[in-house]
């Protein structure tokens, strides 16, 4: 609480003047309160954390839990290996892709059940809402995780627009 501003005047700044001073909102965030400090102080903890692991040699078995972690931190901070592959990884899920052409439904079909891609929707299961005994089959939108409809027709975001063929042209 700030006392040094009257309630009367400014009841907001009087109730919060002192966590906004001590807590100014950091540039890289839209907004700050205590759980989005929480997070990001659990964040900094867990990288310290994997940091002090041991990262196994390439190729070694990996037994006990820390170092399967240690393998999946080490996998994922090897830039110079994931430049390397490029987009070989994604290789599988591309040529499903392909796939689609020919037969629509075998490629949703794969990229739902093999890859977890939700491509038109998306399966789960749930409590039922009126009765909590029964967990139900939920069926949701799925998508391509386009941008919103501004996005293709505001003037100034033609630059970021890209033809279907570069894309695909880029991705190989």
């Amino acid at each position: 609480m700030d006392t040094s501003v009257s309630p009367g005047s400014n009841f907001f700044r009087h109730s919060n003047g002192v966590w906004m001073d001590s807590n100014p909102i950091p540039g890289e965030y839209p907004s700050w309160n205590t759980f989005t400090a929480l997070h990001d102080k659990n964040l900094s903890r867990l990288k310290d954390m994997l940091e002090t692991l041991p990262i196994p040699e390439k190729g070694s078995d990996a037994k006990s839990a820390a170092e399967k972690v240690a393998a999946f931190w080490g996998s994922a901070i090897d830039e110079e290996s994931i430049e390397a592959l490029g987009a070989q990884p994604l290789a599988p899920v591309l040529a499903v892709c392909d796939r689609a052409e020919s037969d629509r439904t075998a490629a949703v079909a794969k990229l739902q059940s093999e890859f977890g891609i939700n491509v038109f929707f998306a399966c789960d299961e749930g409590p039922d809402d009126k009765d909590s005994q029964w967990t139900l089959l939920q069926i949701c939108q799925g998508g391509l995780g386009l941008p919103d409809r501004d996005y293709y027709f505001d003037e100034d975001k033609v630059s970021c627009h890209c033809t279907p063929g570069a894309t695909s042209a880029h991705a190989q």
